[in-house]
């Protein structure tokens, strides 16, 4: 999968599964191949925000691609809300864009040291970040 921005990158990931026919016509999809789906996507988005050119560009990516799973991955909303506080950052503090391109680094390499999968591990992620950018849950 790529970050192609005329792709739509929040929904690459459902619509090349629903595209997968069979000989009967559209394969069903489950809601965890979705999941799932969008997880690798987001992974392969950190790897790209700590390697690539553009943190801020590509964490706007990563936000997108969680919209597909809101309804359906208890944690998007949460994840969601790092990337977005991380990009917000920059927008509104310019002069501290280097500071919030570390911490958006950061964020990826603990987000692929991690299991997307694993609630527990998910929740310490999102409560060391949502102190980070100053996320209070309401």
């Amino acid at each position: 999968m790529n970050i192609d921005p005329a792709q739509g990158p929040h929904t690459e990931a459902a619509a090349e599964l629903s595209s997968q026919d069979t000989p009967s016509g559209p394969n069903p999809v489950s809601d965890d191949e979705i999941v799932s789906a969008c997880l690798e996507h987001t992974r392969h988005l950190a790897d790209q925000v700590i390697h690539g050119d553009d943190p801020h560009e590509t964490a706007s990516y990563i936000m997108g691609a969680l919209l597909d799973v809101f309804a359906t991955y208890d944690h998007a909303g949460g994840v969601y809300v790092v990337w977005g506080a991380l990009t917000d950052w920059i927008e509104l503090k310019p002069q501290e864009e280097a500071l919030a391109k570390r911490h958006m680094v950061a964020a990826a390499r603990e987000w692929l040291a991690l299991d997307p999968h694993d609630d527990d591990a998910v929740r310490r992620y999102l409560t060391h970040w949502h102190d980070i950018v100053g996320y209070d849950g309401s």
